[in-house]
């Protein structure tokens, strides 16, 4: 299943969950972006 990205308003980058840190770069799902960004 794949979990759509969004970006609340108000929100700082700093501490996003997954699924609002795909939102704010922009890529369309969460699986996207943290094939992207790896871990920590």
């Amino acid at each position: 299943m794949t979990r759509l990205s969004l970006i609340p308003n108000g929100v700082w980058p700093a501490v996003l969950r997954d699924e609002l840190a795909a939102g704010y770069v922009g890529e369309k799902s969460v699986d996207t972006f943290l094939s992207r960004v790896g871990t920590i």
